[in-house]
């Protein structure tokens, strides 16, 4: 392939206005394979060479060359970049923006490799680092390539999503649904009709409670005082929740209080808010107090009615998790 410096840099551009990460940052490689065709080899052996100097050597040489007319309709993103907005910042920045926008990709593509190279060794490994204690740049690798194998494109958004809530989906081409577990494992299920569970009363007492429902595992811990938090844990204010406890499915015209804000709001406009696809709605748990004010939904923040301040003397230290 002819590729050289030039289409390196606009390409560079191109990706930079679109928010691309390290791979597309990193451009063209010199040596790669067209997607989808493994045994397809590409080569760009002249991405280090500007196309002044193909031009130079060409006329030197009297090589026969041409340029399609195309290039120069500037409806196309790559060619206003080329010919209005390279221009202008060379004029502000100064010849030098070539050699330090090349500098920058080649240092991206490398700290990029390194992440993804380090996901693909963390996929494969048998005994893993836990995935909560991976540098991000690793843990968004893992992610990413997971989503690639499932099929589903690694949007930064979607992969921040599955990466920062653990256990909630988020849907996906083919009907599917992807769900990324603590363990840091993405998963694809098949949309199904909605499954409602009859609600549940748990009573509380000074004991831990384990209860294996709805699809996970709850711990509910009577404490004198908070331990260290830990993915899907929270503490609550035992005596505002009182003596049982009662876990549903949302049912639309749900109310919520959310920790920090002045008044209830309806649970279904904090979901819209938050993007939660509406076949899992109707999935997700609540977990109603004594006197039926949600004080927990899964995957929101805790509730008001429930949180505990200097006034708490027992804590309620509560842990779900989905299988």
């Amino acid at each position: 392939m002819a590729h050289h410096a030039d289409d390196q840099l606009e390409l560079f551009l191109m990706r930079l206005f679109r928010g691309a990460g390290g791979e597309g940052l990193g451009g063209m490689r010199s040596n790669s394979v067209v997607e989808g065709y493994r045994t397809v080899a590409l080569v760009r052996p002249l991405l280090e060479i500007r196309k002044q100097s193909l031009i130079d050597y060409a006329t030197c040489n009297e090589v026969d060359s041409n340029e399609d007319s195309s290039n120069r309709n500037i409806d196309l993103e790559r060619n206003l970049i080329r010919h209005r907005i390279l221009p202008y910042l060379q004029k502000h920045w100064g010849k030098d923006l070539h050699a330090t926008c090349l500098r920058t990709m080649k240092i991206v593509s490398v700290e990029h490799s390194f992440a993804e190279q380090t996901a693909i060794t963390w996929l494969a490994s048998e005994r893993p680092t836990p995935f909560a204690k991976l540098h991000t740049a690793v843990q968004r690798q893992i992610v990413r390539i997971q989503m690639i194998k499932l099929g589903v494109f690694p949007e930064f958004n979607r992969i921040e999503e599955l990466r920062t809530h653990i256990g909630r989906s988020i849907s996906a081409p083919k009907n599917r649904h992807i769900i990324l577990n603590a363990s840091g494992k993405l998963s694809a299920h098949e949309l199904t009709q909605t499954l409602i569970h009859s609600p549940m009363v748990l009573k509380m007492s000074d004991r831990v409670l384990r209860q294996d429902l709805f699809g996970g595992n709850l711990i509910v811990t009577p404490t004198k005082k908070p331990s260290a938090f830990r993915d899907g844990t929270e503490f609550f204010d035992a005596d505002k929740i009182g003596g049982s406890i009662r876990i549903r499915n949302w049912r639309s015209g749900d109310c919520f209080q959310p920790i920090g804000m002045k008044n209830r709001v309806k649970l279904q406009d904090l979901f819209m808010n938050k993007k939660i696809p509406k076949h899992v709605r109707h999935q997700l748990l609540i977990a109603e107090n004594e006197k039926g004010d949600v004080f927990w939904v899964e995957g929101l923040r805790i509730g008001e009615v429930a949180k505990t301040d200097a006034g708490t003397k027992r804590y309620l230290k509560w842990h779900w998790a989905r299988s």
